[in-house]
């Protein structure tokens, strides 16, 4: 992929249409979706991996394309008593259930909540499919493994830091996020039956 990586900063609360970059972050998770539909696994041996990143906020994030299996809106979560804070509820993405993480409480405890959440990133972790809290989706940024390789790696172990044009993208490993201690127990809750009593998003 050639294009240039152009990154803007935080998602703006005047734009009227999607941004070019948005639309086409969308139109490759479609069209990685129809490939999934026709069975279809295709072995990618470039030197270069796609990235699907997002704003949560004004920090950037980034997810393996591979590993996102949709994006959709954010409109009713279910509460889990006594869920840790960086657990809002449960989401239902494509007839199933799964655990939202507040990636921004979970990664830095800032406590602000997810009153800027408009979007949910579905993505595999491992055997589990988490939903990640998203304010608004950025761009399918490729980056070669060498990039991703030599990035520093957090003290948590869950993502790298790379620098594209001076901004900070957070890297994240998925299946690291599936193992985490925090995550083990409350993940299992996404094999439940389906809650009762949905809330306003």
């Amino acid at each position: 992929m050639n294009d240039s990586i152009k990154i803007t900063r935080g998602p703006s609360q005047s734009e009227s249409s999607p941004s070019r970059s948005r639309r086409r972050a969308e139109q490759l998770l479609a069209a990685r979706a129809e490939r999934l539909a026709q069975e279809v696994d295709p072995v990618d041996e470039r030197a270069e991996l796609d990235w699907l990143t997002f704003w949560v906020s004004k920090q950037l994030f980034g997810v393996p394309l591979a590993q996102a299996h949709s994006v959709v809106r954010l409109e009713k979560i279910v509460a889990l008593p006594g869920a840790p804070s960086y657990v809002p509820g449960l989401v239902r993405v494509q007839r199933k259930f799964i655990v939202l993480i507040d990636l921004r409480e979970l990664l830095f405890g800032d406590g602000r909540g997810i009153s800027d959440v408009t979007k949910i990133v579905a993505a595999r972790a491992g055997d589990r499919v988490l939903g990640l809290a998203v304010s608004d989706l950025h761009d399918v940024i490729p980056l070669a493994e060498a990039q991703i390789a030599g990035a520093h790696l957090a003290q948590d172990g869950l993502s790298r830091a790379v620098f594209i044009e001076g901004e900070s993208v957070a890297l994240l490993d998925l299946n690291a996020l599936g193992r985490d201690p925090r995550l083990t127990t409350i993940v299992k809750l996404d094999r439940a039956e389906t809650p009762a009593a949905p809330r306003a998003g």
